[in-house]
């Protein structure tokens, strides 16, 4: 009890019976500890209420500072690299087929639907082809011709007989 309530009480009590000075002293007493309790846990509980405030808001402040490392390093490492794995991966060779089937492609699809064109373009080569190595090509050809006689001889000779039942 603070003092001055304590004197107060004394200076008081000198006037009064005794009966009376126990039942004031009870009940300041008895008032002064339930407002010392409500207002103890009250302060207590604001105490505690901005402690934990404190606390959420720490948490929250790390939570939101991880959150921003997070997306910062996903967006200047993780992106850029992805971005150029498939650059240099994945759109680089089919930019370099196109440009293959553009070209190339075209040129190779035209000689295969013209054969005519490309008879055209390595006739030459061929005969030079066939003049550089004209006897064994002939020695080729000589023993292909024999072996295809020799194989279709009843039909190559029915062939010569109709030949000259021609001829004569």
């Amino acid at each position: 009890m603070f003092n001055w309530i304590a004197r107060a009480f004394n200076v008081v009590t000198g006037a009064i019976d005794s009966t009376v000075q126990r039942w004031v002293h009870d009940l300041i007493n008895g008032l002064y500890s339930f407002l010392h309790i409500i207002f103890g846990d009250i302060g207590k509980a604001w105490h505690d209420l901005w402690t934990d405030i404190g606390t959420f808001w720490h948490y929250i402040d790390q939570f939101g500072t991880s959150v921003y490392r997070a997306l910062r390093h996903l967006y200047l490492v993780w992106i850029p690299d992805i971005v150029h794995w498939v650059e240099r991966d994945i759109l680089d060779p089919l930019l370099r087929a196109l440009r293959w089937i553009e070209h190339e492609g075209a040129i190779v699809w035209h000689y295969i639907s013209h054969p005519a064109t490309l008879v055209d373009l390595i006739y030459n080569d061929i005969i030079r082809k066939i003049e550089a190595t004209a006897w064994d090509t002939a020695k080729l050809l000589g023993r292909f011709t024999v072996a295809l006689i020799y194989h279709n001889l009843e039909k190559f000779l029915t062939l010569m007989e109709d030949v000259l039942d021609a001829i004569l």
